[in-house]
C-alpha cells in the first residue's frame, strides 16, 4: 500500500509539476519523496529524502502530505527544502 501511495502521487504530480532551471533533480518522484518526509516530521533536502526509506503515513500526515502537494502544483516555486519549512494545512 504504501509503494502503490507513492507511485500514484508520482504519477499525479509529474504531468503538472514546474521545476526551477537550477533544480532539475526536483522532478515528479523526487517531489513527492521530500514531501512525504516533511509530512511524516521531517523536513527533508531532496537529495537526503532520496538516501531514506519512506516512513507509513497515518490519516492526518496524508492530509498533511495532499496539502503539501497541492501547495508545490500551486506555483510555489523556490526549493522544496525551502518551501515546506512551516507550512501548516490548515
Amino acid at each position: 500500500m504504501l509503494e502503490s501511495l507513492f507511485y500514484d502521487l508520482v504519477a499525479e504530480i509529474t504531468p503538472l509539476l514546474v521545476t526551477l532551471p537550477d533544480k532539475p533533480e526536483e522532478d515528479g518522484e523526487a517531489t513527492v519523496r521530500a514531501l512525504w518526509h516533511k509530512a511524516a516530521g521531517r523536513a527533508l533536502s531532496v537529495e537526503r529524502a532520496g538516501q531514506l526509506e519512506l516512513s507509513w503515513l497515518g490519516q492526518e500526515a496524508r492530509v498533511r502530505l495532499k496539502a503539501l502537494i497541492k501547495k508545490r502544483l500551486q506555483g510555489t516555486r523556490c526549493p522544496i527544502g525551502k518551501f515546506s519549512e512551516g507550512i501548516n494545512p490548515s
